[in-house]
């Protein structure tokens, strides 16, 4: 399978605060939450890797995770929801295939540092990024990139409307449309985002 982007913007594409449904939520769905914990742990190990002082995140990391952690659950729930799925092993040889074309592993690690992702998530960003051409691919049979990025999109954003996805009010508005937090007064925007890194297969 040739080398595909990820399709979505995952990288630009959040760590106190209360959601608006629950304190302690970064994000909130009738079918996921994700917690600020989750999140906080996702930002101090990119601080880490980053060699950024503890407890000093970048302006708009926690935004950036809380956006990708949400992108991640709505395409795999969509997914499964359409009878479609990806096996651990998939994942594994797509990391490799990713590293390789890359340079390495220590490539692969930067370019996601990079693109806000910690290197623990990388296996989860290789996922989603196999599932959404597994999407694509369904809702577009023989289409051309293009076509099948937009009824991806146009399909994960009708499910991300009808499972009420919201998120902590201080880093702003989860937008549909978009797969993207709207940032709010109280959180830095993030800067752009780098090319996102791919999923190879």
């Amino acid at each position: 399978m040739r080398r595909a982007v990820v399709l979505l913007a995952l990288s630009a594409l959040v760590l106190s605060g209360c959601s608006g449904r629950a304190s302690g939520q970064a994000a909130t769905s009738d079918r996921f939450a994700i917690s600020q914990a989750d999140v906080a742990e996702q930002v101090e190990e990119l601080a880490v890797v980053s060699g950024q002082p503890p407890g000093d995140p970048a302006p708009g990391q926690a935004l950036i995770n809380t956006q990708r952690m949400v992108q991640d659950q709505l395409v795999g729930l969509l997914a499964a929801d359409l009878g479609l799925s990806v096996t651990d092993t998939d994942v594994e040889r797509g990391v490799v295939n990713l590293a390789q074309s890359l340079g390495g592993a220590a490539a692969l690690t930067s370019s996601a540092v990079k693109a806000g992702i910690p290197p623990t998530a990388i296996p989860d960003t290789v996922r989603t990024n196999l599932l959404v051409r597994l999407i694509g691919a369904q809702l577009a049979p023989g289409a051309g990139d293009a076509d099948a990025v937009g009824a991806t999109r146009s399909a994960l954003g009708d499910f991300s409307a009808s499972i009420n996805v919201e998120v902590a009010p201080r880093y702003g508005t989860w937008r549909d449309e978009d797969l993207a937090i709207a940032p709010g007064s109280q959180v830095a925007s993030p800067a752009p985002a780098p090319a996102p890194i791919a999923a190879v297969g």
